[in-house]
């Protein structure tokens, strides 16, 4: 671990990922970039695994949603904007190529967490699983005694995480 969860040079800040579904993942928006540029103020981003993991996996459906609605009007797309018709293939047919959505996010993600300078702390270092089968079946905060209690697992280990990481 490379944070000092009391060092007073740094504000921690974390994110779940209903904060970036906001804005579709899109790490290229101003409040995500305000972020980023934070860090050399000595704000720092930290995630649990868990949310960075559901973030590429998210971000990667996003992006296979766009892709498949942009590849309906690519080819008109790039008649409009190509000079000739070679260079409307070649960027058609570089666009309808990219099918590996998941590296994609996973390198937009670890690109705009390293322009962060930020940690993505790791659940099995930090947490025993136990603690968290506890909580479910005893329906402590984050479960509730009814409902959709395997949804809110994530949310779970996310905060002990976090949890754990503050009190070391």
């Amino acid at each position: 671990m490379d944070i000092d969860a009391f060092d007073k040079n740094h504000t921690l800040v974390s994110l779940d990922a209903c904060i970036l579904q906001n804005h579709r993942f899109n790490l290229h928006h101003h409040l995500y970039q305000r972020l980023a540029e934070l860090s050399d103020r000595g704000v720092r981003l930290v995630l649990a695994e868990v949310v960075y993991r559901e973030m590429i996996q998210h971000m990667a459906k996003e992006m296979e949603k766009v892709h498949k609605s942009l590849v309906k009007e690519l080819s008109l797309a790039a008649s409009y904007f190509a000079d000739d018709e070679s260079v409307a293939q070649k960027m058609t047919q570089s666009f309808k190529n990219t099918h590996d959505f998941m590296a994609v996010a996973k390198k937009l993600t670890d690109k705009y967490m390293q322009k962060c300078n930020s940690t993505v702390l790791k659940t099995d270092e930090l947490i025993p699983t136990g603690q968290i089968l506890d909580l479910y079946f005893a329906a402590k905060p984050p479960f509730e005694p009814t409902g959709k209690k395997r949804n809110e697992f994530k949310d779970a280990i996310a905060l002990k995480t976090l949890e754990s990481f503050a009190t070391q």
